[in-house]
């Protein structure tokens, strides 16, 4: 019963994860679309720039797929092209970058690390929090970060906040609970510094509260 509690609990955290990074840069668009979808989309050198960039991607080891839903996503906006091409250049290089500072090739967590640097987290915060955070909430972590400087928190702080709840064992159920927590307090007119300050020591008193005995 224990492994069946945690394998449904890894499940729903990588569910949250996904469902989160859709939000963020995948609305709109269908999880199976390939690469095939850009050549009904685009054409010329909209279309070459496009496919440079996957082949960049994918050279360098990197997923494509989220590149490709970039494109399309811009397209559903009503982008141009030029910008179009910007912005999936600029993701690239920001999954790069994230692979170059976490060593890791994993999609999700590439995705969210590259969505963490393109609101100003540095390679510094994102290693220390790699190295503070649970494998299977790492890509939660980064979320967190990102949507908390969405929301109006200062960089540095965010990071703390969320490496202090990492370094405590938060999983990642923990950390999407803490956000949709700051969010709901800044809504009501809280500033976001104060939220995240009362939601994590709030959090912390939970996590460093020692369980029952076997």
């Amino acid at each position: 019963m224990r492994r069946s509690r945690l394998l449904a609990a890894a499940a729903a955290a990588r569910v949250m994860l996904r469902a989160a990074l859709l939000v963020g840069l995948l609305a709109g668009s269908a999880a199976g679309q390939t690469a095939d979808r850009l050549e009904t989309e685009f054409s010329g050198a909209t279309l070459a720039a496009l496919q440079a960039e996957l082949r960049a991607a994918e050279s360098a080891g990197l997923p494509s797929r989220p590149l490709v839903l970039k494109a399309l996503e811009g397209r559903s906006k009503g982008a141009s092209d030029a910008r179009i091409v910007d912005a999936v250049a600029g993701l690239r290089l920001r999954l790069e970058r994230a692979a170059a500072a976490l060593g890791t090739r994993d999609e999700d967590v590439l995705l969210a690390a590259a969505a963490a640097l393109y609101v100003g987290v540095d390679d510094s915060m994102l290693q220390k929090l790699t190295a503070s955070t649970r494998t299977d909430a790492l890509g939660m972590a980064f979320v967190v970060v990102g949507d908390l400087v969405r929301r109006g928190v200062p960089v540095r702080e965010a990071s703390q906040a969320v490496t202090s709840l990492a370094s405590a064992g938060a999983r990642a159920e923990s950390l999407d609970a803490f956000r949709r927590q700051v969010n709901a307090d800044i809504a009501t007119g809280l500033a976001p510094s104060r939220a995240t300050e009362v939601r994590m020591r709030g959090l912390l008193m939970t996590l460093d509260r020692p369980g029952p005995n076997p």
